[in-house]
């Protein structure tokens, strides 16, 4: 069981190094009981995801921005 864990943080961990921030979120929401056991994962992830398209984009509509960070 350990083991399928790790395989779901290096998938996730994946996602977030090469910006699939959509895959991240619905990967991460298969697997909640990993996601909650950190205190304040999802916002540090969101933080994460705003700083990188910060760094990247100029404008960017809304509806990215929400797809990205939720």
């Amino acid at each position: 069981q350990m083991e399928e864990q790790f395989k779901t943080l290096i998938v996730l961990s994946h996602y977030l190094e090469t910006g699939r921030f959509r895959q991240f979120w619905d990967e991460a929401a298969k697997s909640r009981h990993i996601v909650e056991a950190v205190p304040g994962f999802e916002q540090a992830i969101q933080d994460y995801a705003i700083h990188v398209l910060s760094l990247t984009y100029q404008k960017i509509p809304r509806t990215v921005l929400a797809e990205v960070c939720f």
